[in-house]
């Protein structure tokens, strides 16, 4: 029984171009892409993203950092709800991250500003 083994669709070439654009991120990879030769095999930006890591060695490929639909880094509940525990001095609040995200943050903000090192007083 002889078992066929997988072509790839990458030349050497576009291995070769992968490796000289390392480490690879998704901007660079939708660069790639354009070129013709990525064109006409059809290669996508997140097909180059899994090649490099099926690469041996593999290829340094960068994820993009995820954050909000306002450009701000993803923040968990319970890492805020840690934020708010240690600014009030107190060792747990995990039932607290039920809250709805923007209530914590909301609460976060408020407690940042009374544990501040310059306390700021009524009247000023």
């Amino acid at each position: 029984m002889t078992t066929k083994k997988a072509t790839s669709k990458y030349t050497p070439a576009m291995e070769l171009a992968i490796r000289a654009i390392e480490p690879v991120n998704l901007e660079k990879a939708t660069d790639l892409v354009t070129t013709e030769m990525f064109v006409k095999a059809g290669i996508t930006a997140r097909g180059i993203a899994a090649k490099c890591r099926s690469m041996t060695p593999p290829v340094e490929y960068v994820k993009a950092e995820r954050t909000s639909k306002t450009g701000e880094p993803i923040a968990k509940k319970d890492e805020i709800v840690a934020k708010i525990a240690e600014a009030i001095g107190v060792t747990s609040l995990k039932s607290l991250a039920k809250a709805e995200k923007a209530d914590l943050q909301v609460l976060f903000a408020a407690v940042s500003e009374f544990t501040s090192p310059e306390p700021k007083f009524a009247g000023e």
